[in-house]
């Protein structure tokens, strides 16, 4: 089974994703380590590495490109998968999922909504913890990956994810069950 969490920055999908594997034994896969790097020495002479988010349709599908390279090993040691990403747009969306359909069986697909004063304050908290940038630039990220958000083909099951609710994973994971 995959299970693979969309939603827009801030919606608490990651931490989502990865208590599933922590409290339930799914393996997490980290589409995030598909993103384009490069490699470069700074002034002091020190290596730093630089990750480039996708910024279209195209290098979109071209990380998920790099991420089903790894689907038939992944099912096979892995038959509990769960991965997030925002999956906001269609064509990469259909790709990713059209791809996975052939490796895993369920593929489960759940869209994490949360309100803006929520989103709000898991940015805040990424920006605290050096995750991203600043403040201004993930608010930023998640108000244009509203703009660009383009609807899905068919019903996509949505859980609600509240900042203060503590039992959200096992909630999650009872839609989950429901939908296996």
């Amino acid at each position: 089974m995959l299970v693979a969490l969309g939603g827009l920055s801030g919606s608490g999908r990651k931490f989502l994703a990865q208590k599933l594997a922590e409290k339930y034994g799914f393996h997490y896969y980290d589409i995030g380590q598909k993103k384009a790097r490069t490699g470069f020495f700074d002034a002091g002479n020190t290596f730093r590495e630089q990750v480039f988010g996708p910024r279209n349709d195209k290098e979109r599908t071209q990380m998920y490109e790099r991420v089903v390279v790894d689907f038939p090993m992944l099912s096979k040691m892995y038959p509990n998968t769960v991965c997030e990403s925002t999956f906001h747009r269609s064509v990469p969306r259909d790709y990713f999922f059209e791809e996975a359909r052939k490796y895993f069986r369920p593929v489960i697909f759940v869209w994490i909504d949360s309100d803006g004063a929520d989103a709000e304050a898991r940015i805040t908290g990424m920006a605290e913890r050096a995750a991203i940038s600043s403040l201004a630039e993930g608010l930023h990220r998640r108000d244009e990956a509203k703009k660009e958000f383009q609807p899905f083909s068919e019903t996509v099951p949505t859980f609600h994810n509240v900042l203060s609710d503590t039992e959200a994973p096992e909630k999650l994971s009872a839609l989950i069950q429901t939908l296996a």
